[in-house]
């Protein structure tokens, strides 16, 4: 069974030689097809950076020191790699780009990713699961939903309840 529920009429080897087989025969369709999913996934990435700015930016509130202390204790270190040496307070969205200095924007880094981070104007591209910046950088599936839970948490404090694919990140 596939993940959409359909029944499938081969078993998951034979369909990806499958694959494999016809990527081999047609390369150019191949890289049209690659260029367009990883095109789909930058526009994807733009939207939702578009819509956690207007969310973001309803209202402001300085991050206290008392929240800086509990964003530490929940990631434990760096929020990307896990380390447990904590560099700086990194901005999720650039100021640059419309971020500001909330609890739902700032994220503790060491000095690696936050030297990475601050060179990132759209946070959605670089946390994308797809994408090989996050990856390369030591960002694991788990620690990228864990980053979005909380930045997802202290925005509705802020705001109120959020009805939007961003809460399904």
């Amino acid at each position: 069974m596939s993940k959409k529920g359909i029944l499938e009429t081969r078993c998951k080897r034979c369909e990806s030689n499958r694959k494999n087989e016809f990527n081999k025969r047609r390369p150019d369709l191949h890289a049209k097809n690659r260029h367009n999913f990883h095109k789909r996934r930058a526009e994807y990435a733009e939207k939702l950076f578009k819509k956690w700015l207007e969310l973001s930016n309803k209202t402001f509130k300085p991050m206290t020191e008392e929240e800086w202390l509990q964003t530490c204790s929940y990631f434990g270190g760096c929020a990307i790699c896990g380390d447990e040496y904590i560099a700086k307070r990194e901005f999720f969205v650039p100021f640059k780009s419309g971020g500001h200095y909330t609890a739902w924007n700032m994220l503790p880094m060491c000095e690696k990713c936050g030297s990475v981070a601050r060179y990132q104007e759209n946070p959605f591209k670089w946390f994308d699961k797809y994408g090989t910046t996050g990856r390369r950088m030591g960002l694991t599936e788990e620690r990228r939903d864990k980053i979005f839970s909380y930045l997802i948490m202290q925005l509705e404090k802020a705001v109120g309840p959020i009805e939007h694919e961003i809460k399904g990140l």
